[in-house]
Parts: structure tokens; sequence; C-alpha cells
């Protein structure tokens, strides 16, 4: 007979709810990161573009730039990175 993992019902559930967690926790560290940056000049890679400018504020779904006259927001789930301006 072969070995078959089944997950139960709990089992699933403790497992969905340890990602859930991780994530959380994950998503919570990027949040913060980025708390830090706030009032900074930092360069967002978008869908292969580079924008630059001073991270204004961040939301769980969003975050928005200004960058000389422009304002920019960005869903925040498709920005590759964030780093400080210059690479520093």
């Amino acid at each position: 007979m072969l070995g078959v993992a089944v997950a139960t019902p709990l089992l699933a559930k403790r497992r969905f709810d340890r990602l859930e967690c991780t994530i959380g926790i994950l998503r919570s560290s990027k949040l913060n990161r980025l708390e830090e940056l706030k009032g900074k000049p930092v360069e967002v890679s978008f869908h292969g573009t580079t924008y630059q400018g001073i991270l204004t504020d961040v939301s769980e779904e969003e975050i928005f730039l200004k960058s000389g006259d422009q304002w920019i927001s960005l869903p925040l789930y498709e920005v590759g990175d964030i780093r400080p301006a210059g690479g520093g």
C-alpha cells in the first residue's frame, strides 16, 4: 500500500494560520522598513522602470512618491524593490 499524506481540516487550518502569521510578519517587517524611509529620497523599481523621489507615504496597498512636480502612486504588491536613493 502506498503511503499517502492526508491533510485533515484541522491540520490544513493550522498550516494556513501559520502561513498567514508568517505573511503578516513579513508584511509588518516590510512596512516598518518603509516607514523608516519616509521623507527620504528613494529609488523604486516598478515593472522595469526605476522611479526616484521622496517617499511621502506608505500603506498596505500603495506607496506615494513626490518626484519633482509630480506625485506618483504605485501599488505596493507590484513594486519590485524600494531602496534609499544612490544605493545607500
